[in-house]
């Protein structure tokens, strides 16, 4: 997937509530089609509308955006990440399925919540700003 980055939900949720340094980090990135979207995140993202409307908003705010699949293999590795992390490091399910799937595709997960990512040895985490 060339130089693609999978961007955690954090700070696609800093874009989208038009904070400048999370757009001037992400503008680029998705104009040149770098950004890639793991489900887990757009679940994530999606569940904090606030209503109908606002569901379409988010949707339509990332409908252009690339998407990765996951794999039953990705949920294979969560699972054992989550045995290994959860209660040393408190990563949650979610982040452990990107996790893998950004493994699997070799690709780094850009987050603000390093802390919990960078527990996953083998996993190249970018803290954006």
């Amino acid at each position: 997937m060339d130089d693609a980055l999978v961007v955690d939900a954090t700070v696609f949720i800093d874009h989208l509530r038009n904070r400048a340094v999370a757009t001037g980090y992400l503008a680029p990135l998705l104009s040149n089609r770098n950004v890639v979207l793991h489900p887990a995140v757009l679940a994530e993202v999606l569940t904090g509308a606030r209503d109908k409307r606002h569901l379409a908003a988010l949707d339509a705010a990332l409908g252009e955006v690339r998407r990765c699949t996951v794999k039953g293999s990705d949920m294979t590795v969560a699972v054992n990440l989550v045995r290994q992390h959860t209660l040393a490091a408190g990563i949650g399910w979610p982040d452990c399925l990107i996790a893998a799937t950004c493994m699997r595709l070799g690709l780094p997960v850009v987050t603000l919540n390093d802390k919990h990512f960078r527990a996953v040895r083998g996993l190249s985490v970018v803290r954006p700003y």
